[in-house]
């Protein structure tokens, strides 16, 4: 799996942890930096990527995380990244989105 897939499942599972950290009121976030990011190992089928995500700091706009992800036992990739909130025109599209995303990530949980 090369390392920009890694790095999109990281930025991914923190997208899904602001969302649902902000109750789904803020929906769209976009990668703002990544600091030493590392893929010392690499991820071949059929190993699964598991992924760790921790919030670090959240001001009003932008979220710090820390991410590892891992495979076969071994950490793939790990590094420092930020996103930042950015804000929604459509009030009317958001709201149903948002209903979207919740609904979605609640069957999800429950699946496990």
């Amino acid at each position: 799996m090369p390392g920009m897939m890694i790095l999109e499942s990281l930025v991914t599972g923190a997208t899904w942890f602001a969302r649902k950290d902000s109750n789904f009121t803020s929906l769209n976030f976009r990668l703002l930096d990544l600091t030493n990011y590392k893929l010392p190992n690499s991820v071949r089928p059929p190993e699964t990527l598991n992924i760790k995500i921790e919030m670090i700091n959240r001001n009003t706009n932008i979220i710090q995380f820390k991410g590892k992800a891992e495979a076969a036992g071994q950490t793939v990739g790990h590094g420092s990244f930020s996103l930042i909130q950015e804000t929604t025109v459509d009030r009317q599209s958001a709201d149903f989105y948002s209903n979207q995303y919740r609904t979605r990530f609640e069957s999800l949980i429950q699946a496990q």
